[in-house]
């Protein structure tokens, strides 16, 4: 089995596996890497963008209509 991460090692001693479940209960989540952060930004930014073309068909472009 490969090792998924250093806290995975198994160094032979078993008395040892709970204290091996409690660190990877733990440990921080790996970093973001910079596609994953792209791409939620860019969600982020279309989600405003959707946002602000749904004001302006139900706000602005009545009252430019007289509506």
């Amino acid at each position: 089995m490969v090792p998924l991460s250093p806290v995975d090692v198994d160094d032979g001693d078993s008395s040892t596996g709970s204290s091996s479940i409690l660190n990877n209960a733990i440990s921080p989540p790996p970093p973001m890497c910079k596609r994953n952060h792209a791409l939620l930004e860019l969600l982020s930014s279309e989600r405003a963008y959707a946002s602000d073309l749904a004001l302006t068909r139900d706000i602005h472009i009545p009252l430019a209509l007289g509506e």
